[in-house]
């Protein structure tokens, strides 16, 4: 059973190929893309208003191809563009969105530089937890719950 680790944000990448989207070129793209599409600004502030993220929904973690020492997220895009543009919203494209990251920024109580995440060793690994999680929050939202089905047999399942 993997066990959940701190990593520093500074460590970790968007996933500029996330299969939910089209590939981005650049982080800042990717950055744009999740602000005008994927709601960020309402999970920032609900980061702000909280304090954090919830601790029932980790990231899911692989090691950067191409940096040492760094990861790539394959599962959590949203959050960690959240939390990136809460640490820095000069990361923000627009400046109406840096504005309002800037808000937000000056609202929070502790600053957020680390997240636990389960860390796996390639795409390939993550990718039946992955889609089993999406399923579920899918599932959740529908209230389809007579279609789940289990894309790939889990890893350690019988």
């Amino acid at each position: 059973m993997r066990k959940p680790k701190s990593v520093k944000l500074s460590q970790i990448y968007l996933d500029l190929e996330n299969p939910r989207h089209e590939p981005q070129t650049t982080e800042s793209d990717a950055i744009q893309l999740l602000i005008q599409g994927e709601d960020v600004r309402a999970l920032a502030k609900h980061i702000v208003e909280v304090g954090t993220t919830s601790p029932l929904d980790m990231m899911a973690l692989v090691p950067h191809p191409k940096v040492k020492g760094r990861f790539v997220t394959a599962e959590g895009n949203r959050r960690l563009c959240a939390l990136k543009l809460l640490a820095d919203p000069d990361k923000a494209i627009r400046d109406t969105d840096k504005r309002y990251f800037r808000k937000l920024q000056q609202e929070i109580e502790e600053p957020i530089t680390e997240v636990l995440a389960v860390l796996f060793e390639s795409m390939e690994e993550a990718r039946p937890w992955v889609e089993l999680s999406r399923l579920l929050k899918y599932c959740c939202r529908t209230r389809k719950m007579t279609t789940l089905r289990v894309p790939h047999p889990l890893p350690g399942s019988k």
